[in-house]
């Protein structure tokens, strides 16, 4: 039998002992909260970038069947006014495939190894271009504006003629009711349009090849910009669908 100190210092202890108990039980709780909350993953549908135009119906019927994408995307220069991009595009249309449009524009004048000696005022890019696009029947979804100085054609060292050049060429777009967005990342952005900001609102397709997971939030900011609604997501090792693909991943179904 306990004494009174003993039984006092045995009731501390089981009180002590079932503060602790509960409080661990707490923290293994809200841990578990907390693991749900992240684990509880975004719905993240699967697209493509056709980095070679000429789709086949056939190929699309596979794109949509084997591959599973719920949307895909044709890059196209501004002067690349070609049969294969329209086939593309139908293609698309025929199996119902939501398709975008990445357009590599041109604010300055062309370097060396450009196709044309100048380049046409804005309205004239995309006006030229979308007339194209409407004559041929064609649906598409979201016209990007791809800031990749590889592919456009940018002032060098004039951050502040870029960022009008790309505010007048989604002007133009808006006023073609045409759903625009930017594709980008930290770099391009910040050679093109070094610390110039664009209104967060402006949908955003994060350029990303290194990314190995599905994860939008897994992208270091810049332009303004806090939220992407599309991202690279990564390169297919083969040709499936007899087409050269990157990958890519957006919160919604149709960017």
């Amino acid at each position: 039998m306990r004494s009174s100190a003993a039984s006092d210092v045995y009731k501390r202890q089981v009180r002590k002992a079932t503060a602790t108990s509960t409080m661990n039980s707490f923290l293994v709780l809200f841990a578990c909260a907390l693991v749900l909350v992240q684990c509880q993953s975004t719905k993240y549908y699967q697209g493509g970038i056709a980095y070679d135009p000429s789709l086949l119906p056939l190929d699309a019927k596979c794109v949509v069947g084997k591959l599973g994408f719920d949307f895909m995307a044709v890059r196209v220069q501004y002067i690349e006014l070609e049969k294969r991009v329209i086939d593309t595009i139908l293609a698309a249309n025929s199996v119902n495939l939501p398709v975008d449009i990445l357009f590599n524009p041109c604010a300055a004048k062309p370097s060396f190894y450009s196709l044309v000696p100048w380049c046409a005022s804005v309205d004239d890019q995309i006006g030229t271009f979308v007339r194209w696009l409407h004559g041929n029947q064609t649906q598409i979804n979201r016209f990007w504006i791809d800031i990749d100085f590889n592919a456009g054609e940018w002032f060098i060292s004039d951050p502040a003629k870029n960022l009008k050049f790309l505010e007048d060429a989604l002007a133009s777009l808006h006023a073609l009711n045409i759903p625009t967005g930017i594709r980008a990342n930290e770099f391009y952005w910040n050679y093109v349009f070094d610390t110039k900001v664009l209104s967060p609102t402006v949908p955003l397709w994060v350029i990303n090849h290194a990314l190995t997971s599905a994860n939008i939030t897994d992208w270091d900011r810049f332009g303004g910009f806090q939220t992407a609604l599309v991202q690279d997501w990564s390169e297919f090792g083969s040709r499936p669908c007899n087409r050269a693909w990157d990958g890519a991943v957006s919160t919604v179904k149709t960017p």
